[in-house]
This record gives structure tokens, sequence and C-alpha cells, in this order.
């Protein structure tokens, strides 16, 4: 039996894998718009590395032999919603696995990271917007299952 990869807060220099996955995730869930930006690396990698860098983004990653095998994050927001009235919310995205880690529970534990971490940061409520592959996990560890709506610009 394969021992667990080891999780760890995603610090700036790992950016460039964190991009590998967020773009990996969105092509395999078909989400990729039909024109994405030549310069997308660019900014989604200044994104990652400043939302780190401030704590607003709070990424853990499943390594092993020293490879980041999976990611997960929880965007910490305050706001304008409903949900942030009642205090602040964390936003779980970037759950991928890389293919030959599936199937071994790296996500689950990935999700209960971000979970505990979200909450000892004060969120009140965690959102997500789950895959069709993805929502069994999310439902087993208690999310309700609905729709956010989305207006691509």
């Amino acid at each position: 039996m394969m021992s667990a990869p080891a999780l760890r807060l995603a610090t700036p220099d790992d950016v460039e894998t964190l991009a590998d996955a967020w773009y990996a995730m969105l092509e395999e869930d078909g989400l990729l718009a039909s024109n994405v930006d030549p310069h997308w690396r660019s900014y989604i990698t200044a994104d990652f590395r400043a939302g780190i860098s401030a704590g607003s983004q709070v990424w853990v990653v499943a390594e092993e032999q020293g490879r980041i095998v999976a990611t997960g994050a929880a965007f910490i927001r305050g706001g304008r919603s409903t949900m942030a009235l009642t205090g602040l919310t964390a936003i779980i995205a970037g759950v991928y696995t890389f293919p030959p880690y599936r199937r071994r529970g790296v996500a689950r534990s990935i999700v209960g990271r971000l979970i505990e971490i979200s909450r000892t940061r004060g969120c009140r409520a965690i959102r997500l917007r789950a895959s069709a592959q993805g929502r069994p996990l999310y439902e087993q560890l208690g999310f309700v299952n609905g729709d956010e709506m989305v207006l691509a610009l």
C-alpha cells in the first residue's frame, strides 16, 4: 500500500505548479475559454503569488518525493454578499490531483485541511463550485448541493 503524500502550505515559489494544476483542472472540466489569453500564465502566477503573500489565498499542496501531486486553495474573502454579513467566507477552488495520484484520498485530505484552515481563520461559511467528479467528495464532507451563477464577461 502506498503512503499518503505529505501536505504542506504552498509558498510563492510553488506558483508555476499551481498554475499548471489550475489550467489542467479547467481543461478537464471543459471550462477553458476558446480564446485563452496567451499571457495567462503570467497573470495567474502573479495573482497566486500576491494572494499567498498577502494571506488572502491559502494553498495546500500534497507532495510525494519532492513533487507536488495535488493542490487546493481557500480564497479568504469579506465583501458585500449576504454571507459576508455574517463574517468571512472561504471559497475553495483549485482542488486538483494529477492523474497518477488519484483515488488515494489526496483531494479529501487537502479539502479537510482547507476546511480546518478556514475555520481557524474565522470563516463562517465555505463556498465552492464542484465539478461532477468532485461533487460526491464535497457532499460526503457536508457541503450542501447547489449552484452558483456565473456571468462570463
